[in-house]
C-alpha cells in the first residue's frame, strides 16, 4: 500500500533577525519534509524580539498558525525553530496537530537512510541525545499523530524511557560504537601506511557527491536528487594511470543548522575527511544558495579538524543554468577551482589531473 504523504504547515519565527531570507531557509525545510513524504501545504513566518516562553511566536500569529491548519487540512506542523518539549506540547494543544522541528525531520531522514552498523548506531545516539530534552512531549506523542517522524530509527520505546535509563542506552551505544570505530582505524591505518593516497569528496547535501563518485569510479552508489541520499561512507580504488592510483571517499552531506549532537555522532562517519590527502568540496552551481552552501561546508569541516588536507573546490552542473554571481564568489574566495558535470561527465578528465596534481 502506497503510503500517504503527511500534509504540514510550516512556520519560521524569525527571532531578532537571525535570518536575512527566511523564505530561502523555509524552502530548504521543505525539501528535507519531503525527503520523509511530508508535503508542504502552507507556510507562516513571523518576525520577534521578544521569545513566548509558552509557545515560542506570540498569540495572535498562534491564532493565524491555528486557522491555517484548519484551511489546509493539515495533519503536522513543522517549525524552523528549535521547540523544547514543553513548547511543542503547548503548540499541540492549539492547533490538535503534531508538531515537529526541523531537527527531527533530519533525525527521521538520517534514521531511515543508515544502512550500515555504523551509521544504525551514530544515528540512535543523535536520536536519543535530541529527545532526552524533550522526554515531558516524548511520553504524550506515540501513536497520537498520523506522520511516524520523529520516532523511527531505533524504535518507539525509546520515547518511553526515563532519562537514567536513556542515559545507560547512550552509555552501551557509544562503547558500541567506539568498537566498530577501532575497526574502522584499523582500515585507515592500513591504507595510510600504504603509499596509496586518499580523497573524500564532501559538499553540501543534494551536491551531486554520489553522481560523481559513480562517475569516477563506475560504481553504482545510490545516488537521487534527494536531500540526504547518502550517510554511510563508502570508498573505492581509482587508477589515473599504472603508477598513480587514489582512493576515493563519498562522505555525508552537510546541512545548515545541523544540530552539534549529530556533528558529534557522525564525526567517525567524517574521519574520511580529516585524514585524507585532498578534500573535494562539491558545490551544486545552479542554486540559488551556492556560496552559503559552500561557507556551511567550510565552517563543518573547521568544527571537525579537517582543514589540513588540500582542497579541490568542484563546481558541479556546469551543463546547466548556472548561479554566475554566486559562483563568481566561491571563484573569488577559493584557489584550485575545476568546472564539471557529474551527470554528463563533462571535465572529468580535467578534475582527475586536477587530482593527480595534488596527490
Amino acid at each position: 500500500m502506497k503510503e500517504d504523504l503527511v500534509k504540514a504547515v510550516l512556520v519560521y519565527a524569525n527571532v531578532k533577525g537571525e535570518s536575512n531570507d527566511v523564505n530561502r531557509d523555509l524552502d530548504e525545510l521543505s525539501l528535507l519534509c519531503g525527503a520523509c513524504k511530508i508535503n508542504e501545504v502552507g507556510r507562516l513566518t513571523q518576525n520577534i524580539n521578544e521569545i513566548n516562553p509558552a509557545t515560542l511566536i506570540g498569540e495572535g500569529k498562534l491564532q493565524e498558525l491555528v486557522n491555517l491548519v484548519k484551511e489546509t487540512n493539515a495533519d503536522a506542523v513543522v517549525f524552523e525553530n528549535d521547540l523544547s518539549g514543553s513548547k511543542i506540547k503547548n503548540i499541540e494543544d492549539a492547533t490538535g496537530v503534531q508538531v515537529l522541528t526541523r531537527s527531527m525531520v533530519i533525525l527521521d531522514i538520517f534514521a531511515s537512510r543508515a544502512k550500515t552498523a555504523e551509521g544504525k548506531l551514530q544515528t540512535e545516539i543523535a536520536e536519543l541525545k535530541y529527545m532526552s530534552t524533550r522526554l515531558t512531549h516524548s511520553e504524550t506523542m506515540l501513536g497520537k499523530y498520523k506522520s511516524s517522524v520523529g520516532m523511527r530509527g531505533p524504535g518507539e520505546t525509546k520515547l518511553e524511557l526515563d532519562r537514567r535509563k536513556i542515559k545507560d542506552r547512550i552509555f552501551k551505544l557509544e562503547k558500541e560504537l567506539k568498537a566498530v570505530e577501532k575497526q574502522k582505524d584499523v582500515s585507515l591505518e592500513k591504507r595510510q601506511k600504504s603509499s596509496v593516497k586518499t580523497v573524500a569528496l564532501v559538499g553540501y547535501t543534494n551536491a551531486g557527491k554520489s553522481t560523481l563518485f559513480n562517475a569516477i569510479t563506475k560504481a553504482d552508489v545510490f545516488a537521487k536528487n534527494m536531500l540526504f541520499a547518502t550517510l554511510d561512507t563508502t570508498s573505492r580504488r581509482v587508477y589515473i594511470s599504472q603508477d598513480k592510483q587514489f582512493i576515493l571517499s563519498d562522505t555525508v552531506g552537510f546541512v545548515n543548522k545541523l544540530p552539534h549532537e549529530f556533528i558529534e555522532a557522525f564525526k567517525s562517519t567524517l574521519k574520511e575527511a580529516v585524514n585524507c590527502d585532498v578534500l573535494l568540496i562539491v558545490v551544486d552551481a545552479t542554486s540559488k544558495n551556492a556560496k552559503k552552501e559552500y561557507d556551511v561546508v567550510l565552517n563543518v569541516l573547521d568544527e571537525i579538524n579537517a582543514t589540513n588536507s588540500k582542497q579541490i573546490i568542484v563546481l558541479n552542473k556546469c551543463d546547466q543554468v548556472i548561479n554566475k554571481e554566486q559562483v563568481e564568489a566561491i571563484k573569488q574566495s577559493a584557489n584550485n577551482v575545476v568546472e564539471i558535470s557529474a551527470l554528463k561527465k563533462i571535465n572529468l578528465d580535467l578534475l582527475k589531473t586536477k587530482i593527480a596534481e595534488n596527490i
